[in-house]
């Protein structure tokens, strides 16, 4: 039986195929530490930069980031935000650093 997987081996990913219940194996070396990611959605790459409208009060500010590896649809965050801040998710065509806009709670 063949299976196609995906790996991680440093900061690349790797795609092939294993035989049978066969697993990769990567050593591990150094700890892994936790790291601050953000919804793919939510970052938006314009001219060469990239940015998240961040949510201050009822106004957004037009906040540059800094991104490292991808996991899936999350995407880390080096620098520009840190853990807590609360960003625009698929922000509508249109919206500016300054932009006035009301919350949906859910």
């Amino acid at each position: 039986m063949l299976k196609d997987m995906e790996w991680f081996r440093g900061n690349k990913r790797k795609r092939g195929q294993l035989t049978g219940s066969s697993q990769y194996v990567d050593e591990i070396e150094e700890e892994m530490k936790p790291r601050l990611a953000a919804g793919r959605s939510a970052l938006i790459d314009l001219n060469g930069r990239t940015f998240a409208y961040l949510l201050e009060g009822n106004r957004v500010r037009e906040t540059p980031v800094r991104v490292g590896a991808t996991f899936g649809d999350m995407v880390e965050i080096l620098s520009g935000l840190k853990a807590g801040d609360r960003v625009v998710v698929k922000p509508p065509k249109g919206l500016k650093d300054g932009s006035r806009i009301k919350v949906a709670e859910r």
